[in-house]
């Protein structure tokens, strides 16, 4: 049999992380769905075209269409070979950031209704958690777009959940600051564990197998056998001696990362009828700075008062939207609310530091 693709195992690793982040962001558990495919089997294109109808219907009774860029993981990891080697989910991998993005979630709140909310993640769609994920992922250039159908209001960046592979409480990017500054949020590790494959070879003993003997008839008359074969018993090897791989899955100590924010650091509004994009923004892993004080230690638990952080802003565009052919991949009434689509500023109460490679990177401080 052969192996999943890496973005398979990313894609399935992540449905089971996201259930372990629950208890470090509160957020609502379900069953999880399986990987979209980009085969259409007649079942998913009617699955496509009844989402379509689906979104089209909500659109009309008052609510919104929210379009997110992300960073697109193709981009960021455009062969397989790379890709894999930052999985973290074999001892040989050289990396881990990859593990990170394709669990790591963003929570929006609607400041006015906290039951309405968005959830930005690579893996968290509709089917996995209800109206919080997204209806629809497609991939344009550098970015991955998610449509979300959403309530009117403000929404405001509230949590932001990811697990750290090969890591322990008290180790990564948190800055103990040294002095007390006022809190922007709070910073929560949760002790946890991440299996990695192993790859190793083993000796194993030849394997054989007795067949009895049989007689077979193979002539007959009138209901007669005249003559027949015998077979006598005998072995027969069904596995040579040598060696063979095996896989061991070891546990590795891992931590599971949650923050939230208790100043707003970011937000955009959305009214009822409107189609917008907004970009995206998200943490680097494993390199994006944090700065921390007062932290309280447990045996599998540590938090701490959040004071600053750096986040990625993940810049969408209009004219790719818009140039994107929906109806090919079954989606042609969200195709034309697409296209009066509209550019929405977000509303970030940071400080810009410049260009990274994958967006304009902002510190957020009192």
């Amino acid at each position: 049999m052969s192996r999943p693709s890496s973005r398979m195992r990313a894609a399935a690793r992540a449905a089971m992380t996201f259930a372990c982040l629950l208890a470090v962001t509160g957020l609502p558990q379900v069953a999880n769905a399986q990987a979209p495919s980009e085969e259409f089997t007649k079942y998913q294109r009617k699955n496509r075209e009844k989402a379509d109808q689906i979104i089209e219907t909500l659109y009309n009774q008052g609510r919104a269409i929210l379009i997110v860029a992300t960073l697109g993981i193709d981009f960021k990891y455009p062969t397989e070979a790379l890709l894999d080697d930052n999985l973290a989910d074999e001892v040989t991998d050289k990396g881990r950031s990859a593990a990170v993005e394709y669990s790591m979630a963003m929570e929006w709140v609607n400041v006015t209704d906290p039951e309405s909310m968005v959830v930005i993640a690579q893996n968290v769609s509709l089917q996995q958690i209800g109206p919080p994920g997204w209806f629809y992922r497609h991939k344009i250039g550098n970015n991955d777009y998610l449509v979300f159908v959403v309530e009117p209001g403000t929404y405001s960046l509230s949590k932001i959940s990811y697990p750290r592979p090969r890591s322990r409480l008290g180790e990564g990017q948190f800055i103990a600051s040294g002095h007390r500054t006022a809190a922007i949020g709070e910073l929560r590790q949760v002790a946890s564990s991440m299996l990695e494959a192993e790859e190793t070879m083993v000796y194993r003993d030849a394997i054989t197998t007795t067949v009895a003997g049989s007689e077979e008839c193979n002539w007959w008359y009138k209901g007669v056998c005249t003559q027949s074969v015998y077979t006598p018993e005998y072995t027969e090897q069904t596995r040579a001696a040598g060696y063979y791989p095996m896989t061991n899955y070891l546990p590795i100590p891992a931590t599971d990362v949650g923050i939230k924010f208790t100043d707003e650091v970011a937000s955009f509004q959305v009214e009822a009828g409107e189609v917008i994009l907004v970009d995206g923004l998200f943490p680097q892993p494993l390199d994006t700075d944090m700065g921390v004080d007062d932290c309280r230690r447990g045996e599998s638990m540590e938090v701490c008062a959040l004071q600053s952080m750096e986040l990625v802003r993940a810049k969408g565009s209009v004219e790719q939207l818009r140039a994107f052919d929906f109806a090919a991949v079954f989606y042609p009434r969200l195709g034309k609310l697409v296209s009066g689509v509209q550019h929405r500023q977000l509303k970030l109460n940071g400080t810009p530091l410049g260009e990274s490679k994958f967006g304009e990177r902002y510190r957020f401080s009192r």
